[in-house]
């Protein structure tokens, strides 16, 4: 089992993704509980490379990249990904375009 770093693991954190139609897009919300992100780094947790500030046991782990790159996977397909909840853990949107097929006559 891969320990997942924002969602506490000893404790029994979980991360939950749940996904629902809205029109001619779907949404994608996945909500942990791990430390939240801090207000000073909400601007900037979607930039390459950029690590955050500290958590109360040290600073964050990682290269930074994980968010952008699915910032960049979302922009690519025609969608959007924003943090709509912060509190706490973190709850972020993925907002993708529906794809409709063309029925072949």
């Amino acid at each position: 089992m891969e320990q997942l770093k924002f969602a506490p693991a000893p404790a029994g954190g979980t991360i939950e993704v749940c996904a629902r139609q809205c029109e001619d897009q779907v949404d994608l919300i996945v909500t942990d509980q791990g430390p939240g992100i801090s207000p000073e780094d909400r601007a900037y947790v979607f930039e390459p490379f950029y690590r955050g500030q500290t958590l109360a046991n040290g600073l964050v782990k990682g290269t930074g990249i994980g968010l952008s790159i699915v910032k960049d996977h979302v922009q690519a397909h025609g969608g959007s990904v924003e943090i709509i909840e912060n509190v706490p853990g973190t709850q972020l949107r993925v907002r993708l375009p529906l794809l409709r097929l063309k029925a072949q006559a």
